[in-house]
């Protein structure tokens, strides 16, 4: 795979600059969402436990998509580390290490728990020069439409810097 030209044109990679930081926003917007006490009811099976309920009796919940795509987002910004963390020393370094390798483990456990089976065929890097061999990284696999889970997700959206914490039941 040529770096440079996996990057042309793709707002979520390359060095850091603010197109690229709102990109990442951007796809992090929603990365709390209500539901109501329905729906929560609804996912009991899967959740088996409770969540902070809103003033208005909704539930804060998290897809896991989006906390995959916050965790991509620190291991990036990790990799850029001298431009998002300039002064980072001490117990914040090993801090954010930790962060990082909960994401990697976060990674590993859901690959291993929903493992991707779409096939990668291979080609040669330059067959004239050597027989190296590289994947084409052009899975087969059928993609979610996530504008629409996006819309979907906007609507219920819940920024938690802007809720009072005291409001907040916790019912555990």
């Amino acid at each position: 795979m040529d770096p440079e030209k996996f990057a042309i044109g793709n707002p979520f990679v390359g060095d850091p600059r603010p197109e690229l930081d709102n990109a990442w926003d951007n796809l992090l917007q929603n990365i709390q969402i209500r539901v109501d006490l329905n729906e929560f009811a609804l996912l009991q099976p899967q959740l088996n436990r409770s969540s902070l309920q809103l003033p208005d009796g909704s539930y804060i919940i998290r897809l896991r998509v989006y906390h995959e795509l916050h965790c991509l987002k620190w291991i990036r910004k990790w990799i850029h580390r001298e431009h998002y963390w300039p002064n980072l020393s001490g117990y914040e370094l090993h801090e954010k290490r930790w962060h990082i390798e909960h994401c990697l483990e976060s990674f590993r456990l859901h690959a291993m728990c929903k493992p991707s089976l779409a096939p990668s065929t291979f080609n040669f890097v330059n067959r004239t020069v050597s027989d190296a061999v590289t994947a084409d990284g052009k899975h087969v696999a059928k993609c979610a439409n996530w504008n629409v889970l996006q819309e979907w997700a906007d609507k219920r959206r819940v920024d938690l810097n802007n809720v009072d914490r005291s409001s907040l039941k916790d019912d555990e």
